[in-house]
């Protein structure tokens, strides 16, 4: 399955991620942070960019583990942080 994941933080060589459980294209259909998720570690080494806590990639996997990193999404990442700032109100 194709789904968004973030980078939930750095260990070492691992990027810890939060996967959503859900197709990408259902992602969007569905409120903010009411996905279903898993937490799955991801060799840094294996990512073609630099990541950082926060980033968005679409990651295709098979709900227990990530088998490989199709894209960084740069535009859900700031469609996100614009929907957080809204809900804390500093937009």
């Amino acid at each position: 399955m194709n789904s968004y994941a973030s980078i939930d933080r750095i260990e070492g060589n691992m990027a810890v991620c939060e996967v959503e459980l859900v197709h990408m294209s259902r992602s969007r259909q569905s409120k903010f942070a009411c996905k279903p998720t898993r937490m799955m570690d991801f060799p840094v080494s294996r990512f073609t960019s630099n990541i950082e806590e926060g980033d968005i990639f679409v990651v295709e996997h098979d709900g227990k583990g990530i088998s490989r990193i199709l894209f960084k999404d740069d535009v859900e990442k700031n469609r996100r942080k614009e929907i957080v700032a809204a809900i804390i109100g500093r937009k």
